[in-house]
């Protein structure tokens, strides 16, 4: 009977590339898209592909 190698995968978990400016809205990286813009967008393509 053949033997099986395992292989170990190392997961580093990154940090999102949000900030919150002197106004205490959250961007995202170093443009001027809110977090808040992302999340709306995201929510009306899952609305979008539901009645398509």
């Amino acid at each position: 009977m053949e033997q099986l190698e395992l292989i170990t995968l190392d997961f580093k978990a990154n940090a999102p590339p949000l900030h919150t400016d002197a106004d205490g809205v959250v961007r995202v990286g170093g443009t001027r898209v809110t977090l808040y813009s992302v999340v709306k967008m995201r929510r009306c393509l899952v609305v979008m592909r539901t009645f398509c």
